[in-house]
């Protein structure tokens, strides 16, 4: 739970950092992104990562510049600071960051399908209510489970959309107008959740909580 403010309220900060350029904005997403890099470099990365890209491609290079600059640096002295706690507290038992391995392309793809039904698991709860009669309690429940998990992936294919339809924009070179907080989480919830499962599918597919 913490990790989910943390990313949404760094997220916030940088698009009001992109908007409109201002010390306090730049400081806060900076120091959000290198308090999550610091608990686990990793899942900093997974957070920074799409945040940067979605910036660009709302924002162009000039806005983007400064906060993604910034983005990075909260990468890289979070990892610096988890590795100095290290350091001092003694070796993990284990170290997910040095112990990741590269996947060939079939193991990506099976990664990522096995990634994908245990995200689609996790959203539902139909689990909790396999085996349950049709004329029970649990059949409302399990409805609306499965409402729930199309609302998430109407989101995520109007997020694409609202992607595809910005970076065309941009590769037309339209004066576009920059995009609402809303269509902008759209478009990052979008980016973030491609770029964690395939990072994800191809370091490390045990962990598919990271992509959450």
């Amino acid at each position: 739970m913490a990790n989910i403010v943390l990313a949404l309220v760094a997220a916030i900060m940088t698009f009001q950092a992109s908007q409109r350029p201002c010390r306090h904005y730049l400081f806060l997403s900076f120091l959000l992104i290198a308090l999550m890099a610091l608990e686990a470099p990793i899942r900093g990365a997974l957070v920074a990562l799409p945040l940067i890209v979605v910036l660009f491609i709302c924002f162009g290079f000039r806005k983007s510049v400064y906060p993604s600059a910034l983005s990075l640096a909260g990468i890289i002295v979070g990892y610096v600071g988890n590795a100095a706690l290290l350091r001092h507290t003694g070796p993990l038992e284990v170290n997910y960051l040095q112990s990741l391995t590269l996947y060939n392309l079939p193991d990506v793809m099976t990664n990522l399908s096995q990634l994908v039904i245990a995200l689609l698991g996790s959203t539902m709860a139909t689990d909790v209510f396999a085996g349950m009669k049709i004329v029970s309690e649990g059949f409302l429940l399990y409805i609306l489970s499965i409402e729930m998990l199309l609302c998430y992936v109407a989101d995520f294919i109007y997020g694409i959309v609202r992607t595809t339809e910005r970076v065309k924009e941009k590769l037309a070179a339209v004066n576009d107008n920059e995009p609402s907080l809303l269509d902008f989480f759209f478009i990052l919830a979008a980016i973030g959740i491609v770029i964690g499962l395939f990072a994800v599918a191809s370091l490390n597919p045990d962990s598919p909580r990271h992509v959450q």
